[in-house]
């Protein structure tokens, strides 16, 4: 009887707000720091990546955990450069014929970034 006037009353909806209010508190701590730590990541990343051959980035639109690559002068369509990074373990998002798409975030370390350059670097090497 009691649950089922609590449950009248909304008291379970407000457990369940609770719970979620405090999973937000959880995330929204120390964000700033994360959102930092990934864009200088992907700062680094699209740095990295543009000074390889046949590899073209735009530093200047590098501002958050987004790096988009040109890749047109390797001589393959995105599609396929995508399919050979995949093939060595990297995965990126085709954005368009010429563009793939990396992406950095918390789970990923330094060591990850530079991980991720020396994949890139194999395949342009292959590509040449």
């Amino acid at each position: 009887a009691a649950r089922h006037e609590a449950e009248r009353l909304g008291a379970n909806q407000v457990h369940t707000a609770g719970i979620f209010a405090a999973a937000a508190l959880v995330g929204l701590k120390g964000i700033r720091e994360r959102l930092q730590r990934n864009h200088a990541m992907a700062k680094r990343l699209a740095r990295d990546l543009s000074q390889l051959d046949g590899l073209a980035v735009d530093l200047e639109t590098v501002q958050t955990s987004l790096v988009r690559v040109n890749v047109d002068a390797t001589g393959l369509p995105a599609a396929p450069f995508a399919q050979r990074l995949a093939a060595k373990g990297l995965g990126v998002r085709i954005v368009e014929p010429t563009c793939i798409r990396f992406v950095t975030h918390d789970s990923l370390e330094a060591g990850d970034v530079e991980e991720a350059v020396s994949i890139v670097k194999q395949v342009v090497t292959e590509l040449a």
